[in-house]
């Protein structure tokens, strides 16, 4: 159990190809990180070319996750607009 710990953040290199279940092809794949005693938890996952966030948050820590999580787009926006203007 972590402790002190606001939030955690991992990345994890997904399939640079397609994936099939059942002859279906799959069409997303998110990512899912424990809070381990974290209000937050932020996992990134890749898949093809395509990066997809799994976001965990503890409600006694983060009474308002939709608030969290436009300020996670609000900064991956501005961040997108550095990177290519």
């Amino acid at each position: 159990m972590l402790k002190a710990i606001d939030v955690v953040t991992t990345n994890v290199p997904g399939a640079p190809f397609d994936l099939f279940v059942e002859g279906a092809r799959l069409q997303a794949n998110f990512g899912y990180g424990p809070l381990s005693g974290a209000a937050c938890n932020v996992t990134l996952l890749s898949y093809i070319d395509e990066l997809h966030l799994g976001i965990s948050t503890d409600p006694a820590a983060v009474s308002d996750p939709e608030v969290f999580v436009a300020c996670l787009q609000e900064g991956i926006e501005e961040i997108e607009t550095l990177a290519y203007g």
